[in-house]
């Protein structure tokens, strides 16, 4: 006779152990899911979106440029500016207070010995308050109060004796200006106009330079007009800007008249790249050594230079 089978039923402890094992892998999930609930609450996650750009305490103060006249004059063939401004308040969008230096230098780079005819130095303390007051002008304009500022610069060019230019001002200032609402795209439009007015009084001059109100006046207009041409691209459109700085004196008029242009900004999207700038001065006071053209015969100067920009800050 056949043996039979052997009962498949499971004893009562098999049991019981098999069903402890399943259990403890149900417990796993939540054992993780709890010891990471608890890490959230210990780490606090922040949120990409809700971080603020830190401002940059150094910006430009003046155009940054180095150009060149490629003759032999006076003031020197090449003519570059350095001009930054560190923010003393950064806690305050509206109430600034800054300290800037400028310094201009002019070198006769391509004589043999390549001399520094001249550098003079402009640090300058001053406060500014941002108003940023808009006005619509019509559909087209928007009328813009930028800001207003005082402050206190000392001007000196380093030297001694009959050679030594040393001064203060007293000098205020105020921003406006006019802003297409949409400038046109692919169009060659007028986007922006900028008006800045300075006005300043002369302290502590010393006798060697005692008549230069008479060459450099007491205040400044600088008139800037910026053209737009919009470009299919995902970059910034073309930018050709042109502005002029008139100082009216008693010895004569001086203009300072700068074109800019970055043929490359419709193309390439880098802050480094340089604009194209083009420079032509007439009248006095130039530089602090021959603020009254003395060795021109104190005849204004007319001078045109080419050369590049720089708008990194």
């Amino acid at each position: 006779m056949p043996i039979p089978p052997k009962s498949m039923a499971l004893s009562p402890k098999i049991l019981i152990a098999l069903l402890s094992v399943a259990m403890s892998f149900r417990t796993i999930p939540c054992l993780a899911q709890s010891k990471s609930d608890s890490l959230k609450k210990q780490v606090k996650v922040i949120d990409p979106d809700t971080i603020k750009d830190v401002p940059n305490r150094l910006t430009e103060y003046e155009p940054n440029y180095i150009i060149s006249n490629f003759t032999q004059n006076y003031f020197g063939q090449v003519k570059f500016q350095l001009s930054l401004k560190f923010d003393l308040n950064i806690r305050s969008e509206k109430n600034k207070l800054y300290f800037a230096l400028t310094e201009l230098v002019f070198w006769d780079l391509y004589r043999r010995s390549a001399p520094m005819k001249e550098l003079d130095f402009k640090p300058i303390l001053f406060y500014q308050h941002k108003l940023n007051k808009l006005y619509a002008v019509d559909d087209k304009w928007l009328f813009k109060i930028s800001d207003y500022r005082i402050g206190f610069q000392h001007e000196s060019n380093g030297q001694d004796g009959s050679s030594n230019r040393s001064l203060y001002k007293i000098i205020g200032g105020m921003d406006l200006a006019f802003l297409r609402k949409e400038p046109e795209q692919l169009k060659f439009t007028l986007s922006k106009v900028t008006f800045s007015a300075r006005a300043w009084a002369w302290t502590m001059v010393d006798p060697e330079n005692s008549n230069i109100a008479d060459y450099t006046g007491y205040g400044q207009l600088t008139t800037a007009l910026q053209f737009d041409y919009g470009v299919k691209s995902r970059f910034r459109p073309y930018q050709l800007e042109v502005y002029d700085i008139f100082t009216p004196a008693r010895a004569g008029m001086t203009n300072e008249v700068n074109v800019t242009f970055n043929p490359f900004i419709g193309h390439l999207d880098f802050d480094w790249i340089p604009y194209l700038h083009l420079q032509f001065f007439h009248g006095y006071g130039e530089g602090l050594l021959y603020y009254n053209n003395s060795n021109t015969n104190y005849k204004p100067i007319n001078l045109f230079r080419v050369g590049v920009q720089f708008r990194v800050f």
